[in-house]
C-alpha cells in the first residue's frame, strides 16, 4: 500500500520526518485534482517498484 502525506505544513523537518517514515509521496494543500491523481499512480508504482526514486511532488520536492 502507497502513502501519500497530504498536509499544509511545509518545513524541512517535516519533509524529512516522512522520508524517514517510509512516505511514498509528500504534497502540501492546497492540491489541484490533477495533481494529486498523477501522485496516487506515482507512489503506488513507486512502492511496487516500477520507479526506482519516491516520486515527485508538484508542490514539495523530495530533493529541492
Amino acid at each position: 500500500m502507497a502513502i501519500i502525506l497530504l498536509t499544509s505544513h511545509d518545513e524541512v523537518s517535516i519533509v524529512d520526518a516522512a522520508r524517514k517514515a517510509d512516505i511514498d509521496a509528500y504534497l502540501v494543500k492546497p492540491v489541484m485534482p490533477d495533481r494529486l491523481g498523477k501522485r496516487i499512480l506515482d507512489a503506488v508504482n513507486h512502492r511496487k517498484g516500477i520507479n526506482s526514486k519516491p516520486p515527485r511532488s508538484s508542490e514539495m520536492s523530495w530533493t529541492d
